[in-house]
């Protein structure tokens, strides 16, 4: 049925919503749901990635080992952290010392990605 607001009808909308969904990549999982087999990528291990919540700039990352993933690579496994103690960071080529404190926490929102290298 056209709705008068619309340019299209809502019918055709129902197609649009199955086409977007099927466009999404699958997500890949870290841990033990990971193959690497399967990867279309090689993969050289995980970092962590730390943004500020209160500016939402970068602080930079940090490298893990494969088998310190623990959880949901992407955004299904953003996590908000409290930082009570200063981390080193790599943003870019250089070294960063995020300050942080008890009594002056850094609240951060932290993304584990993968860290690829070439296609297979």
């Amino acid at each position: 049925m056209k709705d008068k607001h619309l340019p299209f009808d809502e019918d055709s909308l129902g197609d649009m919503k199955t086409n977007l969904q099927a466009s999404f990549p699958t997500m890949i999982k870290a841990n033990q749901y990971f193959d690497p087999a399967t990867c279309p990528f090689e993969v050289l291990g995980f970092f962590e990635d730390f943004v500020d919540l209160d500016t939402f700039k970068s602080l930079g990352s940090r490298a893990l080992n494969v088998d310190q993933a623990p959880r949901l690579t992407g955004s299904p496994g953003i996590l908000t952290l409290v930082l009570t103690e200063p981390v080193t960071l790599v943003k870019g080529f250089r070294q960063v010392t995020v300050k942080a404190s008890p009594r002056k926490p850094r609240r951060v929102l932290s993304t584990i990605q993968i860290l690829c290298g070439k296609t297979k």
